[in-house]
């Protein structure tokens, strides 16, 4: 028979409770996987066969496109052709008589949140150590800038994790990166291995560790301060079967919602059978399989190897309880969250119009008093004939317009453009309207509200990185990997500007700050260049065929 209590005491903290992190696991599982993962189907609103997922109603295969898209979710049965269920969550069968109509969605969340993203962080930042002394901050630099490269997302390096990392903070809320350690550093952490010289690239960082993205739907922390708290986490869990308890809809996912944002608990808590998880702490590690430890191990690392990077703090996390009494699971606020209404709203109303644009825009006729209508030819040069004299032929639809449609659909994507913060401009879509954006001052004041969010998604990834930096920077420390001390493992980021710029321009700005005495390293830092170590001098052929140093 298989023991599934927890083999939590093996940490030696009486601090960790087992109700606390089965509850935790039981709220991300049920509450926080669902919802998230309903943000992420807006976000990309995938496609899935409509007559494998729900059948065509009767009599209405004609108008029935062969797929069905997520963001379809949030049309009224009366375009879907399909009823919901009783709570409101989803459809689940034929609506009746009702056909479905023309769907039109057209995804305003997707292209935003992209454009945040390539606002935020298309290039990589200049990152240079912090260190007081010049060569160790020439030493270090090039060390940071390699571990950061050392990121998996995509083989993309620095880029990738900061777009991956910025992408799923605007989608979810927050983001959390892991620090993966190679056989080989955990070898020269446990003593194993002997010392070796200090890593002179990207490649040669990837021998000691990498750096992964791990979406928040399957991450929680406990203790010191809780997720909120920016202090450092003393346990990850971490979900490998993340399949929510009911289904992402249904009757049971709206209640569970409803008593995680009402502050409603449940009286019983849940089963450890139920999970399948990973358990990291500052000196050990588990992994459990349906609540039974099948694997366990000393953690030489020192620390909880995870840094959490949040999108937006909330404010109502510390209201929130979860089941068994216990604090709910803090994910922070996303971006995608808000606009979902709008969205539902704005695809209903195309849709709307699809519809009467395919039942009005083409003339039909009415015949009345002729023999055999339906099947006489309409077209240039046909001619009919009749002995009725009271035959007649009527037209009518044709397209119309409709002033009030256009307006309302219009107001709508203002106010996805006023609580997203990014209008078409930014995506390249110029209207009348905007007039003269020659001067970059004009161009600033358009996309104010795009480049605060900009300013403010920066500085959580800086903060992400700093953290980062420290915790990796202190592990190849511990390891004999690379030298150095607490106080040198800080970083300065330099983020290019948001905005277009001329090449000339930023030139002759760089000339006048040199002329006023910046530093040179800092000049060409702010350029996108880094640090560059100062050449020796060109040698030159003279007219003898030997060289000789260039004045």
């Amino acid at each position: 028979m298989a023991i599934t209590a927890l083999r939590l005491e093996n940490f030696g903290d009486p601090g960790l409770s087992e109700t606390d992190l089965l509850a935790r696991l039981a709220w991300l599982r049920d509450v926080i996987g669902p919802r998230l993962e309903r943000f992420l189907g807006y976000y990309r609103n995938p496609t899935s066969g409509l007559a494998e997922a729900y059948p065509c109603p009767p009599r209405a295969h004609f108008a029935c496109r062969p797929f069905r898209q997520f963001q379809e979710l949030g049309l009224p049965a009366r375009i879907t052709g399909f009823r919901r269920a009783a709570d409101g969550s989803a459809a689940c069968g034929p609506a009746g008589e009702i056909q479905r109509k023309e769907v039109v969605i057209e995804n305003d969340i997707a292209w935003r949140m992209d454009t945040l993203v390539d606002f935020a962080a298309a290039r990589v930042p200049g990152i240079t150590s912090t260190a007081a002394d010049p060569a160790r901050r020439t030493v270090l630099t090039p060390v940071i800038a390699a571990i950061l490269d050392a990121a998996i997302c995509g083989g993309g390096g620095c880029v990738q994790l900061l777009q991956a990392l910025a992408l799923e903070g605007l989608i979810g809320g927050s983001a959390w990166v892991q620090v993966r350690p190679s056989a080989e550093l955990l070898g020269r952490l446990q003593g194993v291995a002997e010392s070796v010289d200090a890593p002179a690239s990207a490649a040669e960082i990837r021998r000691w560790l990498t750096l992964e993205v791990n979406s928040a739907r399957g991450v929680c922390s406990m203790g010191r301060g809780g997720q909120g708290s920016c202090e450092a986490p003393a346990y990850i869990g971490v979900l490998r079967d993340a399949a929510p308890a009911g289904g992402l809809t249904g009757a049971g996912f709206l209640q569970r919602v409803r008593a995680w944002f009402g502050g409603g608990a449940s009286a019983d808590g849940p089963a450890a059978e139920q999970f399948s998880f990973d358990l990291f702490g500052a000196n050990l590690w588990q992994r459990y399989d349906r609540g039974v430890l099948v694997e366990e191990g000393d953690n030489p690392l020192g620390v909880v190897p995870f840094v959490r990077y949040e999108n937006a703090s909330d404010p109502a996390a510390g209201t929130r309880v979860g089941p068994a009494g216990s604090a709910a699971v803090d994910v922070g606020l996303g971006d995608v969250e808000p606009l979902i209404g709008l969205q539902d709203e704005l695809n209903t109303r195309l849709s709307d119009r699809a519809y009467r644009v395919t039942m009005s825009s083409f003339r039909m006729f009415l015949g009345k008093g002729i023999d055999d209508f339906v099947k006489r030819p309409i077209g240039p040069g046909q001619m009919w004939g009749t002995d009725n004299t009271s035959a007649t032929i009527e037209t009518f639809g044709g397209d119309q317009t409709t002033p009030s449609e256009d307006s309302h659909i219009n107001e709508v994507r203002e106010a996805l453009d006023k609580i997203s913060g990014v209008p078409p401009v930014a995506a390249g879509v110029l209207r009348e309207k905007l007039g003269n954006l020659t001067s970059a001052i004009a161009l600033r004041i358009t996309l104010i509200a795009l480049l605060a969010r900009t300013e403010r998604k920066r500085a959580a990834l800086t903060q992400t990185m700093g953290e980062l930096v420290r915790m990796v920077l202190g592990i190849l420390d511990a390891a004999g990997v690379v030298k150095s001390l607490p106080e040198e493992r800080g970083i300065d980021v330099n983020w290019p500007t948001a905005l277009p710029e001329s090449d000339m321009d930023r030139l002759t700005e760089a000339q006048v700050k040199l002329a006023l005495g910046i530093p040179r390293n800092v000049v060409l830092t702010e350029l996108g260049y880094g640090e560059v170590a100062e050449q020796a001098p060109a040698i030159a052929p003279e007219g003898n065929g030997e060289l000789s140093p260039t004045a």
